[in-house]
């Protein structure tokens, strides 16, 4: 039963993300230039889609893209050169000592499957750092989008879903990641 309720969340996600696929590639092309708001936080164009620091998920049923994003959707050149050809958990401490938290988490979630313990055990250490289950959520919804192993774009046509299975196990292991980091931060509240 949590197999299938899992594999139904997947439909509905990869059905808002085909249909915002869609209108985005339509919107992309007409409106390449993004105006500042009042938050320092989002940026939006005329078709509505705004952008912030991470990807959110209204309760209305509104998409809040990140920038970082929005600018793999936007650049193929960017896009190719953000994804390696094979994920190594040595790239992890470059990555986070570059600042660059979200793709670190990627990378932790797309390493976990072949090294579950040493991914487990920095989860663990990050979490003594702050980070939340949350964390490796706005990570996933960030970059599971643009992942050329899920998405594939080809050129003058709308980018489509490739590989929906690599997508569900991509999320499960978020979703793991996830819920060790947030038990371990409830025990360690517990202790205290």
């Amino acid at each position: 039963m949590k197999n299938q309720n899992f594999s139904r969340f997947t439909i509905c996600l990869m059905l808002v993300w085909l249909s915002i696929g869609l209108t985005f590639t339509q919107t992309v092309s007409m409106h390449d230039g993004y105006t500042q708001t009042e938050s320092t936080d989002q940026v939006s164009d005329d078709s509505g889609i705004t952008a912030g620091s991470q990807t959110v998920f209204g309760e209305d049923g509104s998409i809040q893209f990140s920038s970082e994003t929005i600018k793999l959707l936007k650049d193929a050149s960017y896009r190719d050169g953000k994804y390696p050809s094979e994920y190594l958990l040595a790239q992890v401490p470059g990555l986070l000592d570059n600042g660059d938290l979200p793709f670190a988490l990627w990378t932790l979630l797309n390493t976990y499957s072949s090294n579950k313990k040493q991914v487990r055990t920095i989860v663990l250490m990050l979490a003594d750092r702050g980070i939340r289950g949350s964390d490796y959520l706005n990570a996933f919804y960030t970059y599971a989008f643009t992942d050329p192993e899920i998405v594939a774009f080809p050129e003058g046509q709308a980018p489509f879903m490739q590989d929906p299975v690599r997508m569900e196990e991509k999320l499960e292991s978020c979703r793991t990641l996830a819920i060790y980091t947030d038990k371990f931060l409830e025990m360690k509240n517990d202790a205290r």
